[in-house]
């Protein structure tokens, strides 16, 4: 009896360090899954993709991509009787049928067409927002057939310090620590910034953090291309390994807008030479305008540097 007692103890002390080990965005996460695993099953639709996690603005972001990936992974459910077809998948099949992007999809309802290819019956779509400290996320359940919403479900995320440093979120408890407070611009006998600033899994995933300092008197425009992801998202390009082998390497391209005197920082950043285009606000994307400033900057593995732009 004793023993039977003690093994019981014990599992519950188990149990609830699993618990509480677990952050809020992970137990949200799950919820909104679980909850529209259980529409898709009372819906009867076999055959459901996965579209994404975009912003008001149609955006999917870096947050987008680990909303997406997560979510996939609780939503997929055996027992449930659908399948799930993931977005690599789904983003094939736009590419091989000339559809365009799934951004467009979603916002001109013509997701019928997509349902046509492969008898896929249902999506999953999401948006989210930054309202505040927490990030408000929806999800729908869109018939195929109709492009008609027929399940929905919503919850506020909360995030904890390491995913903030991974998202490039607020960190912190400082009120103004947009960039972890330690992020400005380097002193004459400072080579790098706090390197014990840089997240947790750097020397894993061989990655580095980037920030940038607008010194100038006007606001500016900076886009920085990664050398490749160090969690394989973004777009793909291909490439050759060591054995000559072709493979696809995946990369980042990150826009920042820069007003006088301010430091923006890119968290997470693959190791090897990223490239940067420094214009005039607004005039970036115009075609053919000339870059006030272009080149390389090396991220180093585990280090954190700031690029005063002068």
């Amino acid at each position: 009896m004793y023993f039977k007692t003690l093994l019981l103890v014990v599992g519950l002390a188990m149990a609830g360090t699993t618990i509480k080990g677990q952050s809020d965005y992970d137990v949200r996460i799950k919820e909104l899954a679980d909850e529209m695993a259980q529409q898709i099953k009372a819906s009867g639709l076999k055959n459901i993709g996965v579209l994404g996690f975009f912003t008001d603005a149609g955006e999917e972001g870096r947050l987008g991509q680990l909303l997406a990936e997560d979510f996939s992974v609780h939503l997929t459910k055996p027992d449930y009787g659908y399948s799930l077809y993931n977005r690599d998948y789904i983003e094939a099949l736009i590419e091989e049928n000339k559809l365009g992007t799934v951004q467009g999809l979603v916002e001109r309802e013509t997701i019928t067409e997509l349902g046509k290819l492969k008898g896929l019956e249902g999506f999953v779509v999401g948006t989210y927002s930054h309202i505040g400290d927490v990030v408000r996320v929806r999800i729908k359940l869109l018939d195929a057939k109709t492009a008609l919403q027929i399940g929905a479900t919503m919850q506020n995320l909360e995030f904890d310090d390491n995913l903030k440093q991974y998202l490039g979120l607020n960190y912190g408890k400082s009120e103004n620590n947009s960039n972890r407070g330690f992020n400005g611009p380097l002193s004459s006998n400072e080579q790098y910034n706090n390197p014990e600033k840089v997240a947790d899994g750097c020397k894993e995933y061989k990655f580095g953090d980037i920030c940038f300092y607008n010194s100038t008197g006007e606001a500016l425009e900076l886009r920085f291309i990664e050398n490749f992801n160090p969690y394989g998202r973004g777009r793909p390009r291909q490439a050759t390994d060591k054995d000559g082998k072709n493979i696809s390497i995946y990369y980042e391209i990150y826009t920042l807008t820069l007003q006088p005197g301010e430091t923006q920082c890119i968290y997470a950043v693959g190791v090897g030479p990223g490239e940067y285009q420094i214009n005039r606000k607004d005039q970036l994307r115009i075609v053919g305008q000339s870059a006030l400033r272009t080149g390389q900057i090396l991220i180093e593995q585990c280090k954190s540097k700031t690029f005063t732009i002068k």
